[in-house]
């Protein structure tokens, strides 16, 4: 992208340099230096466009990445809590089948219970919380690249 504003540069120069024709705005450019810059540019032209391509690749590739990390949080956020419930209950029913108390264990599996649920709720918000962080962080840096591309856009147009 610099080479092509450097080239624009270096056209703004020559048009200054150049000699003004008597009363009118218009100057007298050197064609054979205004066609070589006019040349280079075209020969950068194609390098800017596949630097924005790039761009655009990483931004795809950047978002893929985290939605994957993402569902996969999720997935294992989800199994941990599967297997405390499931652990939960399954204390539960030992405790009712070993013991003969009834009542005693069934207030303990119930405490069991509700405390695997209570973290596993807390795991699931906790989970959800860093995914959200992490797709902020993503969108953010999305946002970077395409104002980037806009940017490029912008230079290549004038």
């Amino acid at each position: 992208m610099m080479e092509i504003l450097e080239l624009i540069d270096r056209i703004e120069d020559l048009v200054e340099e150049s000699s003004s024709l008597p009363f009118s705005k218009k100057v007298m450019v050197d064609s054979e230096a205004l066609f070589f810059i006019l040349k280079e540019m075209r020969e950068n032209i194609p390098e800017e466009i596949k630097q924005a391509q790039w761009i655009q690749e990483e931004k795809d590739r950047i978002l893929n990445d985290a939605t994957k990390d993402a569902n996969q949080i999720i997935e294992q956020a989800n199994a941990q809590a599967f297997k405390i419930k499931s652990d939960a209950e399954v204390k539960f029913e030992k405790l009712i089948s070993e013991n003969d108390v009834v009542v005693a264990a069934e207030k303990k599996a119930n405490e069991i219970l509700l405390k695997a649920e209570q973290n596993a709720k807390t795991i699931k918000i906790q989970t959800n919380t860093y995914v959200d962080d992490v797709l902020s962080k993503t969108q953010e840096k999305l946002r970077d690249v395409i104002t980037i591309l806009d940017s490029n856009r912008s230079e290549i147009r004038k």
